[in-house]
This record gives C-alpha cells, structure tokens and sequence, in this order.
C-alpha cells in the first residue's frame, strides 16, 4: 500500500470529507497519497481501509494527471515558439494600426539578400528604382524563398492577415533608394493593395513621414526604421494617412544618422486591379 504524504494544516480550508466512503467524519486538514497525491484521507487506517478500491485507480489517477501536465507543458511551449524571437523590438506608434518591429530579419539572412539586391537590374522610377531583373535567378530565387519564409513565419506568429479569405497568395514588389532616394507623399491604392501593407528594410536607416488626411489642421509623425525592420500599415494608418520617405532627410529627433542604399520588399494582398504576375503562398 502507498503511504500517506503530510501537509501542513490550512486553518483557512473548509471541512473536507475523507476518502474512505465508511469514514463520516469531516477535517480541515487531510493528507494525500503519495503515489497519485490526488486522492485524500484523513489517517494511515481510512488509506488502508480504501486501498482495495483506490488501488484500482490509483495508477491510472497518476498518468491522468502526468497527462494533464505534459499538456500543460506542451501549450506553454506552443505559445513561446507563437511569439517571435525576444531580439526582435516593437515600438509603440502613435497612429492606430502602423507597426514598427526591429531586428525582424537575421543578420545572416539581411546579408546575404543585400548581395542579390545588389546584383539586380533595376528600373528607375521617381525617387526610387523597381522592375528588379537578375542574371542568376537561381541565386535569387534561394535567398528569396528562405526570405518570405522568414517573414511569412513571423507574420503568422503575430495574427497577420487573419481576416483575409484563405488561401491567401500575397503580391510583392522589390524596391531600390540611393543616398539620396525618395518616395512621395501618397496612399497605396486600394485597387492595387489590399488592407495591410508590409515593409521590410534593409541596408539603410531612413524615416518614413506619415501625414493625417482627415484634419483640419494636419498632423504629421515621423518614424525611424533601422535596417532589418518589418513595419506594417493597416487600419487608420492606412487609409486616413498619407506616407513619403523624404530626399535628404537623414536626421531624427535633431540626431544625425549615416544614410546609404536602401531596399525595401513589400508584400501586400493583391486589390481588385492588381494585374502583377506574381503571388506568393502565405
């Protein structure tokens, strides 16, 4: 037979019942059976009384409890790996849906997607270049894959695009700024961006300038976005705020920052006339 494990007295417990069906009387402090520790008596007799029936159980009990445990355990762990890795920062924005997150991209991974970058031929567009073309598509594509399944991971891990109809394919664009790169004010159409729009950046600091449409008088906020940042606009920061990266801005908060190259991935649900080719499985 298991022996009985003491505890101390809890003057504060309310009378209990012992687990010997033939004891009757009532105690504020009772001990436990040191196998399953589930189970209750009030003395070494009414345990000995009980044993042919508590024996039965007392095992299956033990693995119940191990099993409610290791459940216990396994979600503990299933929501640690739902959270992104604890290097990863997010600043809190003062508009309501732009989000800002830090050390989004590894920095092996920011790396060597820099050196593909650099090897593209791109389109120049106002401010900025477009339209990328690589020689070697293979060592593109192999970078770019281990990319999007990095962003992709982490998008998921923070309830991205929960909203949207699945299967989820989103478009992308790659972008290009020199030192002296700029983008102008405007609001991603809806025709051709759905609700939430991603941007990852490397290589380069820049501030992104967001500017409210629906006051009257306008506000204006500024965010820094060091490289290997993720920041997402959706909500009002969507379609309420206009944004532009501005040609020589390379100061914030009256704090001087080197400013260089830069690239920017953007991934967004395609709109109603987005007429690109490619889409990415989400």
């Amino acid at each position: 037979m298991i022996t009985l494990e003491s505890s101390r007295p809890n003057t504060n417990l309310i009378s209990k019942q012992c687990g010997n069906e033939a004891c009757s009387k009532s105690y504020k402090t009772l001990l436990k059976c040191s196998r399953c520790r589930l189970q209750s008596y009030c003395g070494a007799e009414c345990q000995k009384a009980d044993w042919a029936y508590h024996r039965k159980i007392c095992k299956l009990e033990k693995v119940v409890e191990a099993s409610k445990d290791n459940k216990l355990s396994l979600k503990k762990e299933s929501l640690k790996e739902s959270i992104p890795d604890s290097s990863t920062i997010e600043k809190t924005m003062l508009i309501p849906g732009l989000r800002l997150i830090e050390d989004f991209i590894p920095d092996d991974l920011h790396k060597r997607f820099i050196t593909q970058m650099k090897k593209g031929s791109p389109e120049i567009n106002n401010g900025h270049y477009d339209g990328y073309v690589f020689e070697d598509n293979e060592a593109f594509d192999e970078v770019f894959y281990e990319l999007t399944k990095e962003v992709f991971s982490k998008l998921k891990q923070l309830n991205f695009f929960l909203t949207e109809k699945k299967p989820l394919k989103l478009a992308c664009t790659l972008v290009g700024y020199k030192k002296d790169g700029f983008i102008t004010q405007h609001i991603d159409s809806p025709l051709l961006s759905g609700g939430t729009v991603i941007v990852i950046s490397f290589n380069s600091p820049v501030v992104v300038n967001f500017y409210s449409q629906r006051k009257v008088e306008q506000e204006q906020h500024k965010i820094f976005v060091p490289p290997k940042s993720m920041y997402a606009i959706s909500e009002e920061a969507r379609y309420d705020w206009s944004h532009a990266i501005l040609k020589d801005e390379n100061t914030y908060n009256s704090v001087k920052f080197k400013r260089g190259t830069r690239y920017a991935v953007l991934f967004t649900p395609p709109g109603p006339l987005y007429s690109g080719s490619e889409l990415l499985d989400y």
